[in-house]
C-alpha cells in the first residue's frame, strides 16, 4: 500500500508538478525504509518492524498480474533519486536489487516488472529543470514540449518563480541555484544532475535531449 501510493504520488507530481505529491512522496519513503528495509540484507519485507511477530518475515520479488512491491519500492527509489539529488536512494535501490539478483537470474521471465524499470534506471539520468512564473506562456511552452516527448528514462522538475522558488529546492537541493533573466522560462538539461546553461527555445531544449 505505500509504496503504490507512492507511486501513484509520483505520477502525479510528473503531471502536474504540485510540490506537494513530491513532499508525501519523500515522507512515505522514509516511513517504508523505517518500516519495512532489511538494513542487513537489503530489500523490503512484506510486514513492518512494528507489526505481530512472526517466525519469518517474508520479502516478495515475483511480478504477476500485480507487480510486487519490492519491485515498486525499488522503482520509487530510483526515480526519488532523480527527482531530488538524493544518492542515498539510489544505494539502497541498488543494495536491494542484489538482494534478489540469484532469483531473478535463475528465472527472470517471473520479474517482468523488475526488470522493465531496472533497464530504465541502468542508463546515465537525465532530468530537465523548468524555470520560471507559472502559466507564462514561455513556462507553458517548455512544459508542452516535455509533455510530448516520451521517454522512460526522463524526469521533469518544475521550479515556480511566480509561487515560492525555495519550496522545490528544499526536496532537490541541487535546483537550488537555477535561476531566470527577467522572469522569462528556461529549462536546464541535465545528465546525472550536470546541467547545459539555460534554454528558453522549446525545439533547442529538446534537441539536447538524449
Amino acid at each position: 500500500d505505500y509504496v503504490f501510493f507512492t507511486r501513484g504520488l509520483l505520477e502525479l507530481y510528473q503531471a502536474d508538478f504540485s510540490v506537494g505529491y513530491l513532499e508525501q512522496a519523500l515522507r512515505l519513503t522514509e516511513s517504508v525504509l523505517a518500516e519495512f528495509y532489511d538494513e542487513k540484507n537489503g530489500g523490503f519485507f512484506q510486514t513492518s518492524t512494528g507489526g505481530e511477530k512472526l517466525l519469518i518475515r517474508q520479502k516478495q520479488i515475483y511480478d504477476g498480474a500485480i507487480p510486487s512491491a519490492n519491485s515498486v519500492a525499488i522503482e520509487n527509489l530510483r526515480l526519488l533519486s532523480r527527482l531530488t539529488g538524493r544518492g542515498e536512494f539510489e544505494e539502497i535501490a541498488l543494495r536491494s536489487e542484489q538482494a534478489f539478483s540469484r532469483d531473478i537470474r535463475e528465472q527472470p521471465d517471473a520479474y517482468t516488472k523488475f526488470l522493465s524499470r531496472t533497464a530504465v534506471f541502468g542508463k546515465d539520468s537525465c532530468e530537465v529543470v523548468v524555470v520560471g512564473p507559472s502559466g507564462a506562456r514561455e513556462t507553458e511552452a517548455l512544459l508542452s514540449a516535455l509533455k510530448k516527448k516520451t521517454s522512460p528514462d526522463l524526469v521533469v522538475l518544475f521550479k515556480d518563480t511566480r509561487s515560492d522558488p525555495d519550496l522545490l529546492a528544499t526536496l532537490a537541493p541541487f535546483t537550488r541555484g537555477y535561476i531566470v533573466q527577467d522572469d522569462i522560462a528556461a529549462a536546464y538539461v541535465c545528465r546525472n544532475h550536470t546541467c547545459n546553461s539555460p534554454v528558453i527555445d522549446p525545439a533547442e531544449m529538446i534537441r539536447l535531449l538524449p
